[in-house]
């Protein structure tokens, strides 16, 4: 567009010149042409729908505008029944003009036949409109424009004057292809808004999201941390270039100098991992973009995009095209593009600057370095709603500026009065919002300790139970086989769907992050769905006799070792009674566990041993009798078995050593032993496997053995035998082995 302001004064008595003429005309005419294009807009704006008869083409009421302003307009719907022939006519350069006044002042070129089109003229004599004719041809309507002299005789010169004539021509589809095609017909599709810069000035969504964690595919032995930071590393540069570009635009649009441009240059993301372990810093990132995608879609920026060139389709508005086969499509027909500030209010334009404006106080209010703050460390629920609402229909983070942000936080509680969204800095006594939340925020907990009330319930099962809210809570760690708790990726793969929100919908699963050591809270994620927490191990309480040393008419120091499972607390006690009732009591919490029992008058003194096993509030217990016999000479028990029958296999037995021997006939190969009690002068008896607890029978004890074919070291397996009375005991032990048959290929 020519912004050019120069133009003629003419004085009283001053000669007019042809040129101060034509320049009027051409100022005139660009100023109706611009105005048509800037302020109303180009392409069809209405009607011009086209129907197929036999011969005949028919062309509804309707009208449009050219890139270039030319106006055609019709209230009445035209029909067309033949084309010209032959189907070849010369379109001189007037074709790719950009304005009328070009021809004023510039003689018409009749012979340069690099700037020739084919088409078909309709509307006059000649070839009948077939499907042959049609096919593969583009109906358009054309200004052709002509400048013709108006000389009278060979010496006279009465100037020339701008023939403009409406025509309707079908153009082969080659044209709109590039082969032989002109500038002034491109094809629709290559007339977007912008095609005349390389650089958008619309405002669009953005493109580049946050990469979501891959919890299920991740390594058992990640940390959560590295995963946040991989993702933000890889984002974040993606997001910050769009938010600078689209900033540039919307602070000159809203008068804001370069505050917005300036706010989005400093974000710098990857510079705050360390303070909250990326967890905070995706849930901002995220925030970022849809308060920016919220603000480009409001009512004003969607009409934002910039109108296509003038030279996209200067003298023609295409109607829609032919296929092979004479069929008539208009899906490709020149489309209406709106001004810039077309559709639009005051309203709308105030409600998108306020969106603007919360944009950068995002941007340049957060407050990372405050979560090292004792205020900051208190566990709050906060009501909200689900990231399917509007922003400011949200709870705000409790890593900005909260004071800072409340004044456009929710911009449409201007124009429809409602509350503002609030952080939830206090736990109170009253929440009257939650009601009407559908999402709670949970925050204040990483990097602090997991803690159980009296009720061993945890600080988060506490604080819902308190606000009696509907959701479920579940401990996961980080890596893989700790104790009872399920790890994060083996949790992600039977739960899917994981993902940090900053808190957790009503109805699902708040699902805690902590660390393998010393129960701190590391991150949390959640699921919108109730899952149920998972059963934990049971905790197992068992120990054995480690030693025994006798101290001459004193007593005997046993050391006793715990063989417990699945606990992370032992308390070991030991009571006993002499004639006079006196108790004797100890307390321990190691594994290994050494205590003197002394002797009392009586001739046997019995001391009860228990060891309990904790665990998060479960417990398990194991107690045995310890005899101490107060007599100078006693027959000590004497410990012995033997194998008494068995089921598959060749079974022999030398000295301490069992020996199996297996065949291709004993697959698969297993045993069932039984061993046969021969222990002497005892009562108790305690049969252990490879050191573990399994039965204190009396006289007989089966155990099956199982072998895997082709092994080339057999496992081997260890019997023990306990037998003890009043105190004093014996052990005997055997060694079971296996002789495998070597492994032959299968056929």
């Amino acid at each position: 567009m020519d912004t050019s302001t120069i133009f003629p004064f003419f004085e009283k008595g001053l000669p007019l010149r042809s040129r101060d003429l034509n320049a009027v005309f051409r100022r005139a005419d660009a100023e109706v042409r611009h105005t048509r294009t800037c302020l109303h807009g180009m392409g069809i704006l209405y009607g011009l729908h086209v129907t197929v008869e036999t011969n005949t083409i028919t062309i509804q009421a309707g009208a449009g505008v050219t890139s270039e302003g030319h106006l055609y307009c019709s209230h009445t719907p035209v029909e067309l029944t033949n084309s010209t022939s032959p189907a070849s006519k010369i379109i001189k350069r007037e074709f790719k003009a950009e304005s009328f006044g070009d021809y004023l002042d510039r003689p018409s070129t009749t012979d340069e036949l690099n700037d020739t089109v084919e088409h078909l003229e309709l509307n006059s004599i000649g070839t009948p409109l077939t499907s042959e004719t049609l096919a593969n041809k583009w109906l358009i309507v054309f200004f052709e424009v002509v400048a013709e002299d108006l000389k009278g005789c060979a010496t006279c010169d009465k100037g020339k004057r701008a023939n403009v004539t409406t025509k309707f021509l079908l153009i082969d589809d080659k044209v709109w292809s590039g082969n032989g095609s002109l500038p002034g017909l491109s094809a629709i599709f290559d007339c977007g808004p912008n095609t005349a810069t390389n650089q958008s000035n619309t405002f669009t969504p953005i493109s580049t999201t946050v990469v979501r964690l891959s919890l299920p595919d991740a390594d058992g032995d990640s940390n959560l941390s590295d995963l946040y930071k991989n993702s933000l590393n890889t984002s974040f540069p993606g997001i910050k270039d769009e938010l600078i570009k689209t900033c540039g635009l919307a602070d000159t649009i809203f008068g804001l100098g370069s505050m917005g441009k300036d706010a989005a240059s400093m974000l710098d993301v990857p510079a705050l991992h360390p303070k909250t372990n990326g967890q905070y810093l995706y849930d901002y990132l995220r925030l970022i973009i849809r308060a920016y995608n919220e603000f480009v879609t409001t009512p004003f920026t969607r009409h934002m995009a910039n109108l296509p060139p003038k030279t996209c389709f200067p003298k023609h508005l295409a109607l829609g095209k032919f296929d092979a086969n004479g069929g008539f499509s208009d899906d490709v027909r020149t489309p209406f593009y709106r001004p810039i500030f077309s559709g639009t209010t005051d309203t709308d334009f105030e409600y998108a600057r306020q969106l603007y404006e919360r944009l950068i106080s995002l941007l340049i209010n957060a407050d990372f370095g405050s979560l090292d703050t004792e205020a900051k460390k208190e566990l709050r629920i906060t009501p909200s709603r689900r990231a399917t609402f509007p922003v400011g229909m949200q709870a705000i983070p409790f890593y900005l500026k909260t004071d800072a942000l409340q004044k456009n936080w929710r911009p449409a509680s201007q124009f429809d009065a409602l509350i503002l969204s609030y952080d939830g800095t206090k736990r109170l006594q009253h929440q009257p919002f939650f009601d009407e939340s559908d999402f709670y925020r949970i925050e204040g907990h990483v990097n602090q300790k997991i803690t159980l009330n009296d009720k061993k319930k945890n600080q988060f099962e506490d604080l819902r139970d308190s606000l009696n809210l509907p959701f479920q809570v579940v401990l996961v760690k980080p890596l893989r086989g700790q104790d009872d708790v399920p790890s994060l990726t083996e949790f992600a793969r039977q739960n899917p769907g994981l993902e940090h929100q900053g808190g957790v919908p009503s109805g699902g699963t708040f699902v805690v992050v902590v660390s393998g050591e010393g129960n701190t809270i590391l991150g949390d994620f959640c699921l919108p769905y109730w899952v149920q927490p998972p059963t934990p191990k049971p905790v197992i309480a068992d120990f054995e006799i480690k030693s025994q040393t006798t101290k001459p008419n004193e007593g005997e120091t046993f050391v006793l070792f715990s063989t417990s499972e699945n606990q992370n607390d032992l308390e070991w006690h030991v009571k006993g009674s002499n004639g006079d009732g006196t108790r004797l009591s100890a307390d321990n919490h190691q594994n290994e566990y050494a205590h003197f029992f002394p002797l009392t008058n009586l001739p046997a003194t019995h001391y009860l041993v228990t060891l309990t096993a904790k665990k998060d509030g479960r417990e398990s217990v194991e107690k045995t009798t310890i005899v101490v016999i107060n007599q100078k000479e006693q027959t000590p028990p004497k410990a012995s078995f033997a194998v008494d029958a068995q089921e598959n296999g060749d079974v022999s037995e030398n000295g301490d050593e069992i020996k199996v021997t297996f065949t291709d006939a004993h697959k698969p190969f297993e045993i069932k032993l039984i061993f046969q009690n021969k222990s002497e002068n005892a009562d108790e008896y305690r049969w252990q496997l490879d050191g573990k607890l399994k039965s204190k029978a009396k006289n007989t004890f089966s155990q099956k053995f199982v072998w895997v074919a082709g092994e080339a070291d057999p496992q081997t397996f260890t019997i023990q035998l306990t037998a003890s009375r009043d105190g004093l005991i014996d052990i005997a032990e055997k060694t079971v082995t296996a002789s495998l048959p070597s492994l032959n290929p299968i056929d």
